[in-house]
């Protein structure tokens, strides 16, 4: 959901209403199963490899109006490199949550994705 919502603002729009429409995708996504969940993944995926073989200038600047923090200048370079961190964030969390349960942890190293794909 979160993703959905920056690739909206990426691709021009408000950041509130990037948000709301982010928020709607909780509703698609519930009682699906893991194969629709993947193809909505995948899809998502697709817009942003079309973003950034369509977008010219990462270093451009754009005006972010968050309703959790303030208004902020910042780069469309910036806001990938939240995208990217924001996951990372998550995949510890959930690597972390499964040591304490006693199963052993999982790398999560983007360099491994490097080879995946």
């Amino acid at each position: 959901m979160v993703d959905q919502g920056w690739i909206l603002i990426l691709q021009g729009a408000d950041m509130q209403a990037a948000l709301n429409e982010a928020w709607k995708k909780e509703q698609e996504l519930t009682g699906k199963s893991l194969e629709e969940v993947e193809r909505m993944y995948a899809e998502l995926v697709e817009q942003f490899r079309a973003f950034l073989s369509q977008e010219e200038d990462l270093d451009r600047h754009i005006v972010l109006d968050n309703p959790y923090t303030r208004v902020r200048d910042t780069s469309l370079a910036e806001i990938i490199m939240q995208v990217v961190n924001h996951g990372t964030y998550h995949r510890g969390n959930i690597t972390a949550m499964l040591r304490q349960m006693g199963y052993p942890s999982v790398m999560t190293d983007y360099a491994l994705y490097w080879y995946a794909t």
